[in-house]
């Protein structure tokens, strides 16, 4: 099982949901990615490599095959998958079995 972060400019992450345990109990909150300048995460879903992943914008619509995204670290942004402009923002993101 995966967590899939999607920001608003457009970038996703996949990473392990092992990334949200913490070795210490009374430690810092988790951070599991790391964002550019204003933006914001829109949605974290809990997939699987069989799902897909809708995302749907002002202009258009994104399917995303979640066994095509690469895992990846903690601290890592994400990569720029949706080409979302200044005019255009992610309206929903959903997971489809």
């Amino acid at each position: 099982k995966y967590l899939c972060i999607i920001t608003e400019k457009g970038y996703v992450k996949k990473c392990t949901l092992d990334v949200l345990s913490s070795k210490k109990r009374r430690s810092e909150p988790v951070s599991i990615i790391a964002l550019y300048g204003k933006d914001t995460v829109q949605n974290m879903i809990n997939c699987t490599d069989n799902d897909i992943i809708k995302i749907i914008t002002k202009k258009d619509i994104f399917d995303i095959k979640v066994n095509e995204l690469p895992v990846q670290l903690k601290y890592q942004a994400g990569d720029k998958i949706i080409p979302v402009k200044k005019t255009d923002m992610i309206i929903q993101s959903v997971k489809i079995q």
